[in-house]
């Protein structure tokens, strides 16, 4: 394994020594491996050791795409996408797709093929790609200091990973100094996505990771794609135009497979897409030259590889209906077209790839010290030179649009459930659950425009005290509108909407359910006051409130 030729740490800035320092560590990690396999080496050629250490990495791979079919990770990854926004956003898209293709055809006077407009499958994945980007992950070339906040760390080397952090997948943890405190801050390098989607940070392979999870639960079929000189992206199928399109959340750039090779000037040995239904090369998708990048692969021989990842394919297959089978095959198929004219057609020398930037994600340090800055100095026009997300662009018209149109206002609650739910609740519990639940309640009618009264954390005594138990505090919560919630940092929780929900529908109900848990004579009469449909809304809210807990 060649590593970078050593320069004087006197002569660089902190910020490259440091990217220097990190790239010098995951070369010695790769070649520690290979010499560990070739200790294990029984012909003494070395050609074992390289494919023992290859296999080794493509299994590494499939297990990764297969942590993506966990239902909880993709349930979970599902909760922190803005689904209704984008949907908004991506019909916006659609509309001017489809006047942008007949304002086409009435150019070229033909409107019976027609340009084909965006469908919305891929328009939502745009979209997808540009929040991820610009408002839910960010990037880290080093941590602030946990402590006093300090963001001009010193790397002190590299970590051994607790076992809550091995727990989570990392394999790796760097260290920090703060030189004003001295405090250590530990950077855990996590592989598990549903980690991710809590720390919402990292360099490449933690927002491929967390990408194409949300990918997967956002119904795609998606793959995690890795390349062997160190990126790392998805790939989505596209129904309607049906191949497979190159997204690299890290840039928002989706289908410009060039951008490594000739935006980024990174010469490409090896790309492997991982999925839950095959692991396959990739290459020739992305680079412009086949014949130029074949020089370059010596790890291993193509004939093996073919058969391994032939092998793994299988694997993953195996167990599939004839149906399942043969959409899959056809699948490939056209894959298979498509991966052999790629990098067939050498572009001509005068051919500038002017659309193709040097990679925009990191410091500039960083980027330079992966030979990442592209044609030009890769200086202008990056947003991450701060290691933040957001951009600097802000929102387009269509997204503020779209977030305005994506405010969700709650339906009105079933007022009959309520005061069903209200009457149990007010004779199972004591003064002090129903003054509690009362201040909850009067909250929300005095203030439905705030957000910190719409969630409920069990973890605090007196709302779990009014809320849990055997009181039916559930039960009203649900017959309300609230849904449950169990977030890694607070535990359990009740929540009437998001953040930006309109609750004035649900107004009226709460002010019902507030007379009666603070009226004791309304909330002790007999259920059977209400003839005729007490019983029958007893059972709904009980199948409710399973199916919520269910859920």
């Amino acid at each position: 394994v060649g590593r970078p030729v050593a320069l004087d740490a006197a002569a660089m800035d902190p910020d490259e020594a440091l990217a220097r320092a990190l790239q010098e560590e995951e070369d010695r990690t790769t070649a520690a491996a290979l010499l560990a396999a070739e200790a294990r080496d029984v012909d003494g050629g070395g050609e074992h050791a390289r494919r023992v250490a290859f296999g080794a990495r493509l299994e590494s791979g499939v297990r990764t795409a297969l942590a993506f079919e966990d239902p909880a990770a993709r349930a979970h990854a599902l909760s922190v996408v803005p689904v209704d926004r984008l949907e908004a956003e991506a019909a916006a898209l659609v509309a001017e797709s489809e006047a942008a293709a007949n304002a086409h055809d009435a150019e070229d006077g033909d409107d019976t093929a027609g340009a084909k407009p965006l469908s919305l499958e891929d328009a939502v994945l745009l979209r997808a790609l540009r929040w991820f980007k610009r408002e839910f992950f960010a990037w880290c070339d080093k941590p602030a200091c946990k402590t006093c906040g300090f963001k001009d760390v010193r790397h002190e080397g590299m970590g051994e990973p607790t076992a809550e952090e091995r727990a989570h997948d990392a394999g790796r943890v760097e260290t920090y100094r703060c030189p004003l405190c001295q405090a250590v801050t530990r950077f855990p390098r996590y592989n598990d996505a549903r980690k991710l989607l809590e720390t919402r940070t990292g360099r490449c392979g933690e927002w491929a990771n967390a990408f194409t999870l949300i990918c997967r639960a956002l119904g795609y079929d998606a793959r995690w794609c890795l390349d062997w000189t160190d990126h790392v992206w998805t790939e989505v199928w596209s129904v309607s135009q049906n191949r497979w399109l190159h997204c690299d959340s890290c840039e928002d750039v989706c289908d410009k497979p060039l951008l490594y090779d000739k935006g980024w000037g990174k010469r490409l040995t090896y790309v492997v897409a991982f999925g839950k239904d095959e692991a396959v090369d990739v290459t020739r998708r992305y680079v412009a030259d086949y014949a130029q990048c074949l020089e370059r692969r010596t790890e291993c021989h193509e004939g093996w590889l073919a058969a391994t990842l032939s092998a793994l394919t299988a694997r993953l297959r195996a167990g599939r209906d004839g149906d399942e089978t043969t959409r899959l095959s056809t699948r490939d198929a056209t894959d298979v077209d498509e991966l052999r004219r790629a990098g067939a057609h050498v572009p001509p020398a005068d051919v500038t790839f002017d659309d193709l930037p040097g990679r925009t994600t990191g410091s500039v340090a960083w980027r330079a010290a992966r030979g990442e800055l592209g044609r030009g100095n890769g200086s202008k026009g990056t947003p991450d030179d701060e290691s933040s997300n957001g951009g600097g662009d802000g929102d387009d018209a269509i997204t503020k649009t779209a977030k305005e149109v994506a405010r969700k206002r709650l339906a009105p609650a079933d007022e009959s459930l309520v005061v069903v739910a209200a009457n149990r609740y007010a004779t199972s519990t004591d003064p002090e659950q129903r003054e509690t639940m009362g201040r909850i309640l009067g909250n929300l009618v005095k203030e439905p425009g705030n957000p910190k009264y719409r969630r409920l954390k069990m973890s605090n005594a007196k709302v779990a005290s009014a809320v849990g138990g055997d009181s039916f505090g559930k039960e009203l919560l649900v017959a309300l509108g609230f849904t449950a919630r169990d977030e890694p940092e607070h535990g359990l929780l009740f929540a009437l909407g998001d953040a930006a929900a309109d609750i004035s529908a649900v107004v009226p109900a709460l002010e019902l359910a507030l007379r009666r848990v603070k009226d004791e004579d309304a909330a002790g009469e007999k259920e059977a006051g209400a003839p005729g449909i007490v019983s029958d809304d007893k059972s709904r809210l009980e199948g409710m409130i399973r199916e919520e807990f269910d859920r």
